[in-house]
C-alpha cells in the first residue's frame, strides 16, 4: 500500500511505540501503513463519520490486521480512554479543528508521548495552542504533493520558550533549519496578505489600519528570507 509525500514524512517523524492513536483516520492508509511498517504493535484508528469508518474497515481487513487495530466511531479524542495511547496523529485537517480537539480532549492526551499534526490551515494558531497546552515542538518538515505545500510537525510534552512573532508564523525548527521549501513556505504567507490587502482596499470604507498591519508583516516575512 502506497502513500504520497504527506503521509510518507508524518511516519518519518513518528518515534515508533506500542500503541498509536489515529484520530480522523478516514480510509485508514496511514494507520495501516505504520503498522506494516512495524513502528507500533497496535492502532486506534477514530473517525466521527460511518462512511470512512466502513471504509476503514474494508482496509484494515484487506490488510489483514483486524487483530492489531481498534476503530471506533466519536468525535475527536472522546472515544480514547487516558493512558491507552502512546502516539497521537491527526492529519488533513483545519489548525482551528485540531486545536479544538484537543483542547476538548486534553485529559485523553495523558500518557502520550509525541503528537505528530498535519494541519491544512492555520499553523500560527496551533503552534500557540501547543505551547499553551504544555507542548512544545520538536520538529517540523515541509513536502509538497500534488503541486500544495503542507506541514507536518512533531510535538512532545514539556514546556517551550516563548514564540516570537516569527516562530509562530514560520515554525521555530523551519526558521533555524530552513528546508529547501522554506522560501516557497514564506511566500506563500505572504501572498496570503497581499491577497487580503486587495481585497480590503477595494471596500467602499477600507479598515486602512488592518491594512497597514498585514504590510508590516508582509515585511517581517521578507525580512525572514534574506
Amino acid at each position: 500500500m502506497t502513500m504520497g509525500p504527506r503521509l510518507d514524512s508524518i511516519c518519518s517523524l513518528l518515534c515508533p511505540g506500542e500503541v498509536l492513536a489515529d484520530i480522523g483516520t478516514d480510509h485508514g492508509y496511514l494507520m495501516v501503513n505504520i503498522l506494516i511498517k512495524g513502528l507500533f504493535q497496535r492502532a486506534l484508528g477514530v473517525e466521527l463519520n460511518c462512511g470512512p469508518m466502513e471504509s476503514a474497515r474494508q482496509t484494515v481487513r484487506e490488510a489483514g490486521l483486524h487483530d492489531r487495530v481498534d476503530l471506533r466511531l466519536g468525535d475527536g479524542l472522546t472515544p480514547l480512554v487516558p493512558g491507552e495511547a502512546d502516539a497521537l496523529v491527526v492529519a488533513g485537517m483545519g489548525g482551528h479543528t485540531i486545536c479544538t480537539i484537543l483542547r476538548n480532549g486534553v485529559d485523553r492526551l495523558a500518557g502520550v508521548r509525541q503528537m505528530v499534526l498535519q494541519p491544512q490551515s492555520a499553523h500560527p494558531k496551533l503552534r500557540r495552542c501547543l505551547r499553551g497546552l504544555g507542548w512544545k515542538i520538536a520538529d517540523e518538515r515541509l513536502v509538497t504533493e500534488d503541486g500544495r505545500l503542507y506541514l507536518v510537525l512533531s510535538a512532545v510534552p514539556g514546556d517551550s520558550q516563548p514564540l516570537s512573532w516569527e516562530d509562530e508564523q514560520i515554525g521555530p525548527v523551519l526558521r533555524r533549519s530552513r528546508p529547501p521549501l522554506y522560501a516557497a513556505y514564506v511566500e506563500q504567507m505572504i501572498t496570503e496578505r497581499k491577497r487580503i490587502v486587495r481585497s480590503m482596499s477595494k471596500a467602499v470604507h477600507p479598515d486602512h489600519g488592518r491594512i497597514r498591519l498585514l504590510c508590516d508583516e508582509m515585511d517581517r516575512l521578507k525580512e525572514q528570507l534574506e
